[in-house]
């Protein structure tokens, strides 16, 4: 993948992008191919995958990236822990003067977490290695949450000959940049940025996580999401806000008698346990920080839950799955731990399964036989460490003894029977429980057991004749033969993204019903916990609300009722750190805009916008996700020119806060191109729509695809409506599968490609380009019939007519439109009287566009009686007829009446040259006129009209403001159309 333009602020330390030619050492390569890495992940984590394919590619594309830094980084981790054999002289990779646990070698940081220090701390060197094992979880469970603009490095743990190594990616943060957390082990608690803080929050709601005193001291203390010592920064040369020292994000299970040494270190709830828990719970429980004793009490209830509902259910579970197939240890620890029961309970799940076969309980006695034997042989491997003279061959020769006591015939080696009662027993019951002392060799499946214990530690047995290693299927008898052959290999664990939630997935595949039983299950479950206002409850209520909308106007109420909780929750927190209630207020917003109460979601928005604003300054990207939402408003409330006006300031400020080449930018410059679209301004949508296709292109994200295909379907309908038939029918084509495979094969779009193309297909030979009018016959409805425009015109306008009109309106489809427009406009007119009312009016300028949409003649006749109209009620000089003569210019235009299009448009000018404040609205008139001359080989007219524009916007932008630029490119290229026809 070929990361964009914006992708690369220099986060990292070292050269800047290097060629191969320019590349002096193996260290520069990686440092390259790691940075690269680097920021085509961050870039991934900044993009908003708000589509169910784009979160099923972010997924893939964040897989694929951590394979391929595990790739590029492990051989060096691997030389890093090979080298800890040989004097400080003879390594070829150093560590860093001040801590010799830590390594930084081309822009990655190799840090040791199984060390003399820590294994003190933590009471063993398995609790040791477990403590980046958290880490790990945890990162995996943030990038679940897909919070655009949360980061975390790219990372993971690496065991090797009993060390474990912690893996990530370097970058420039200092002391001053920490916001949020702590670097002082909670004396200093800081919590001092409101982006930071709303994505904190949003992600402890969705991990239901408390927010808690964080601290030592309650006078320093600050309310965090999260571990006391949580840190995190704001990366001032990448603009990011990153992630760190999450280890202890998740709260311990409870700790029983005689517990291990800092057993609140160890011994964590799974993420998947914590969702499906009645209460939030402090991540700082039964810890060394603030905390009180109801927080231990909620976490001994979800451990109950853990040990005796989900424990059972992950034995019915597999119960279940035997049914269908053999169970195979990985099918266990898939299920356990979706299950949220960690593997430390296997234990408890031997009592349960007495009605299951042998073969199932085979399976999980190897796989905790080989757990503990792992334990055994890094401590081994580990202790090795510290021993003069030691090699790589001392480290193989154990694994080779070892794995002899664990799989040669107890009957024959008595070696191999005191081994399993004196030391994989007895640390068997350590680890999973004492009710395993009578467990024997027979109790395990002997393959099972030798590939699981390989596949923990890494170890490769068998040779081939190019010396290449190869596993086998392995009994202690055979271990002679092939004693000497064996191989050490690194077992690195990556991150990964966390499967959706059975409710996420039954509303992402259209299941509204079961999803809603499930949301209100848990609704209720955690209402009878925390009781009706707690902010835990406001993730569920907003998918709840979600559910509600896709089941129809039946639960409309139910959805308003949701997301009206939600804001009062918000409300009552008054938390003026965190931009959570705009939020609520931007939802419910959405809400009533989709049924069309307009006054209620501009006075939300305006709302929302004022305090968001206050909270993050005028400048800000969540000030342009407001703005976006009121210009939406104010399209569908016919209020034009405050759309549009509002739609540009949004894409300004985006273009202000990310650059020209962001993928958000290239949203909102698709989101004008779409708007001038809708009013039948085709030439003036496509340089916004050419430009973000630029964007995306470039980018090359696979996350962008679903709006690469957008923006190809619109520049599509673009070309239809302009008159060019034979290339928007090949752009159709060529979008349409990428459209339904991003969008489904119901939504709008899909459905109106494929009425283009069907239309087009059966038409196609009865299109005369060079006819001056062209009355082109209606495209097909999606189900392939034809439509006719004087299709059921007898029929009276039901309600159902009315909703699929809207559907299709929506949807663009306007061909398809059509017929239906045509009673709902007879309807109209007999139910409002007057033709002079506003709302006779509007229907008028909405039949307009449509007839206009499909380049139907009547257009014009529609638009002069709007124009009529627009002038007895608002008067000849204002506003509104402005607007009206631009419309009935474009129609003329469209049926390329080119007199009376330019004298329409000059009439228009003259009206917007009088009105203070309207220069945008003028300059876009004179563009449009300067276009019509340009389409119609008026070259010397088009220039005339050019001049004005340039002069124009010198006067209002500047002269190097990217539209100016735009213009002067525009003339100089019309200026060259003259030479070559001159010439």
């Amino acid at each position: 993948m070929t990361p964009s333009k914006y992708q690369y602020p220099a986060g990292l330390e070292g050269p800047k992008q290097l060629s191969p030619k320019q590349w002096v050492s193996p260290q520069d390569k990686l440092r390259e191919e790691v940075r690269m890495l680097h920021h085509a992940f961050q870039g991934v984590l900044e993009t908003e995958a708000d589509l169910p394919v784009k979160l099923q590619e972010r997924t893939r594309v964040l897989t694929r990236l951590n394979l391929a830094f595990r790739s590029a980084t492990t051989p060096t981790a691997q030389r890093i822990i090979e080298e800890r054999l040989l004097p400080s002289e003879a390594r070829t990779i150093k560590p860093l003067p001040e801590d010799p646990n830590t390594y930084i070698h081309a822009g990655i940081v190799f840090r040791f977490v199984v060390t003399e220090e820590n294994v003190e701390l933590m009471g063993s060197r398995e609790n040791a290695a477990k403590s980046l094992g958290h880490e790990r979880k945890a990162i995996s469970s943030v990038l679940g949450t897909n919070i655009c603009g949360l980061h975390v490095p790219m990372s993971m743990l690496v065991r090797y000959l009993g060390m474990g190594v912690w893996v990530s990616t370097q970058l420039s943060l200092t002391p001053e940049g920490l916001v949020y957390g702590c670097l002082d082990g909670g004396d200093t608690m800081v919590k001092r940025s409101v982006e930071m803080n709303t994505m904190m929050k949003r992600m402890g709601e969705q991990l239901n996580l408390k927010p808690h005193k964080a601290g030592v001291l309650a006078a320093s203390s600050k309310y965090l999401f999260g571990p006391a010592d949580i840190q995190g920064y704001h990366c001032t040369k990448e603009k990011r806000y990153y992630l760190l020292g999450l280890s202890r994000l998740f709260p311990p299970t409870s700790p029983k008698d005689g517990d291990e040494k800092a057993g609140y270190l160890v011994r964590k709830l799974r993420a998947e346990a914590l969702r499906q828990g009645p209460k939030p719970l402090n991540s700082d429980s039964y810890s060394p920080f603030l905390r009180t004793e109801q927080d231990e009490e909620d976490v001994a209830q979800c451990t109950r839950m853990v040990t005796e509902r989900l424990a059972p259910e992950v034995v019915q579970g597999l119960v279940e799955l035997e049914r269908v197939q053999s169970v195979e240890p990985e099918d266990l620890i898939k299920l356990i731990h979706q299950k949220g029961v960690n593997i430390r309970y296997l234990g408890q799940l031997l009592p349960l399964t007495d009605t299951c076969s042998a073969q199932l309980m085979l399976v999980l006695c190897s796989e905790m036989v080989a757990r503990t034997f792992r334990c055994l042989v890094e401590d081994e491997w580990y202790a090795l460490h510290g021993r003069p003279g030691t090699d790589l061959s001392s480290f193989e020769s154990v694994a080779q003894t070892y794995f002899h006591l664990l799989l040669d015939d107890t009957a024959k080696t008595p070696a191999t029977k005191a081994f399993w009662e004196d030391k994989l027993v007895p640390r068997l019951c350590a680890k999973f429980g004492p009710h395993l002392l009578l467990l024997t060799p027979k109790m395990v499946d002997r393959k099972v057991l030798f590939r699981r214990s390989c596949e923990l530690l890494g170890v490769c047995f068998g040779m081939s004749d190019d010396s290449t290693f190869r596993n086998f299927q392995f009994s202690g008898a055979e271990m002679g033969q092939y004693g000497k052959a064996v191989e050490l290999v690194p077992v690195a664990k990556l991150p990964t993204i966390p499967q959706p939630r059975e409710a996420q997935v039954h509303f992402q595949e259209g299941r509204m019903l079961e999803a809603a039983a499930i949301y209100e299950g848990m609704l209720a479950n955690m209402e009878r916990s925390v009781g009706m206002n707690c902010p835990a409850l406001v993730p569920i209520l907003q998918s709840l609300a979600a559910v509600y909308t896709g089941l129809g106007d039946s639960h409309t109420k139910h959805a308003e009722d949701c997301l009206s909780r939600v804001v009062n929750i918000r409300h009552a927190e008054a938390d003026p750190s965190d931009t959570s209630l705009p939020q609520a207020l931007h939802l419910l917003a959405v809400y009533f805009s989709g049924h069309n109460d307009y006054d209620r979601a501009i006075s939300l928005l305006s709302n929302a916008l004022r305090l968001t604003q206050t909270a993050l300054g005028e400048v800000h990207p969540s000030v342009a996700v407001l703005l976006d939402a009121l210009g939406g408003v104010h399209n569908l409330r016919g209020e034009y020119p405050e759309a549009i006006a509002t739609f540009k300031q949004a894409m300004a400020l985006r273009e202000t806060i990310f650059g020209c080449e962001h993928p958000i930018f290239a949203r909102s410059l698709i989101q004008v191109g779409a708007f001038y679209l809708q009013q039948g301004m085709a030439m003036q949508a496509k340089p916004f729509l050419h430009r973000a296709l630029h964007i995306l292109e470039e980018g090359a994200n696979p996350v962008q695809q679903p709006d690469v295909a957008e923006v190809h379907y619109r520049l599509a309908v673009a070309e239809y409506e302009l008159g060019q038939y034979g290339p928007a029918l090949e752009m159709f084509r060529a979008c349409q599968v990428e459209l339904e495979r991003s969008y489904g094969p119901k939504n709008p779009m899909v459905t109106s490609c494929r009425s283009y193309i069907l239309g087009m297909d059966h038409n196609r030979s009865t299109i005369d380009p060079s006819a001056s009018t062209i009355d082109w016959p209606e495209p097909a409805d999606a189900s392939g019939q034809l439509t006719s425009l004087s299709d059921k015109e007898d029929f009276p306008f039901s309600d159902d007519d009315n909703e699929h009109l809207q559907e299709l309106l929506k949807a663009q489809d306007y061909p398809a439109a059509l017929p239906y427009f045509r009673r709902y406009m007879k309807m109209q007119e007999e139910n409002l009287g007057a033709v002079t009312t506003a709302e006779f009016q509007e229907v008028l300028v909405q039949y307009g566009h449509v007839l206009q949409h499909c380049r139907h003649k009547d257009a014009v006749s529609i638009y002069q009686r709007v124009l009529d109209l627009k002038e007895v009620t608002h008067g000849p000089r204002s506003i509104e007829v402005a607007m009206a003569l631009g419309s009935l210019a474009n129609a003329h235009a469209l049926q390329a009446n080119y007199d009376e299009c330019c004298r329409t448009f000059q009439r228009a000018a003259a009206i917007w040259e009088q009105i203070p404040g309207q220069e945008q609205s003028l300059i876009e008139c004179y563009e449009r006129l300067a276009n019509v001359h340009s389409n119609f080989n008026k070259c010397s007219a088009a220039l005339q009209v050019w001049d004005r524009v340039l002069l124009l916007r010198q006067q209002l932008l500047g002269e190097q403001h990217p539209e100016t630029v735009r213009t002067v490119a525009e003339m100089e290229a019309l200026y060259k159309e003259i030479a070559d026809m001159e010439g």
